[in-house]
């Protein structure tokens, strides 16, 4: 028999609150009338916010436990690079299938490589698109990784820490 523990049946039914509120229609409206950078702020403000209960909980990733607040950045760092790399909900990706950069909702360009592609593209006005598609699919995620794995693994300690 499997025995579920209350600190499992939390996490749980904090789960399903986060997906009903999250998949409700005033949720993806809003989420809608954001640009790529600021609709992924909103998600990772939310998995920033679990990432450091977890941690509280005994979170361990890669053999490292996540203690702090720095562990979290660099974790989070080394997710977003990841989803960088297997997303696809760029308008990078709108380029290559449908030959434009528009065309999608907005809400699909709230992702890593959505608001990645969008800072360079747009905010950097990089316009090249093969320009673009390097520095958001190659360079910032070496360059997160880097940083996410020093602060995870605790090779940078900030004042107090």
């Amino acid at each position: 028999m499997i025995k579920i523990s209350k600190r499992e049946w939390y996490l749980a039914i904090a789960f399903g609150i986060l997906g009903f509120v999250l998949s409700s229609r005033q949720s993806i409206l809003y989420l809608n009338t954001l640009d790529p950078i600021s609709g992924l702020v909103v998600y990772y403000a939310l998995m920033t916010g679990a990432l450091f209960v977890l941690s509280k909980a005994g979170l361990i990733v890669a053999n490292i436990r996540i203690t702090g607040s720095q562990q979290v950045l660099g974790t989070l760092l080394i997710i977003f690079a990841f989803f960088i790399l297997v997303n696809f909900e760029s308008a990078y990706t709108q380029y290559v299938t449908e030959g434009k950069l528009t065309g999608a909702s907005r809400v699909f360009f709230e992702s890593e490589d959505g608001a990645t592609f969008y800072f360079w593209h747009d905010v950097m006005k990089v316009v090249d698109i093969e320009q673009s598609r390097v520095l958001t699919y190659i360079i910032t995620p070496f360059i997160l990784v880097i940083i996410g794995s020093t602060l995870a693994t605790k090779k940078v300690i900030f004042g107090g820490y």
